[in-house]
């Protein structure tokens, strides 16, 4: 999983989330207004926390380097902000990493 992630994060990265020479950020803000949902899509089983991070990370990093205001709204409030406090984040967790989490030591 985790080295396909990589690749998937460098083409984006590489691709459709570069700033340089943008026109028109047309294609970022769709990527970001859709990236929740169709993740969610294909997660049936529950992500690890690492594998949430990984995943953002393309997401991290548009947000940090971005100059174009409505860029970086739509970053925080579409991704980062729509994450805080939904039940669904906790619940895609996978089962297996929260029982991890409630191993004692």
């Amino acid at each position: 999983d985790s080295d396909e992630i990589q690749v998937f994060n460098g083409i984006l990265m590489d691709g459709p989330l570069v700033l340089k020479g943008l026109k028109s950020p047309g294609i970022q803000l769709h990527l970001v207004d859709i990236f929740l949902e169709e993740l969610t899509e294909v997660v049936e089983e529950g992500m690890t926390a690492r594998t949430w991070v990984d995943m953002l990370f393309p997401y991290f990093r548009l947000l940090a380097r971005s100059t174009d205001k409505a860029i970086f709204e739509r970053v925080l409030n579409r991704i980062f902000k729509a994450l805080v406090g939904k039940k669904w984040l906790r619940a895609s967790i996978s089962e297996e990493e929260e029982e991890e989490e409630q191993k004692p030591m």
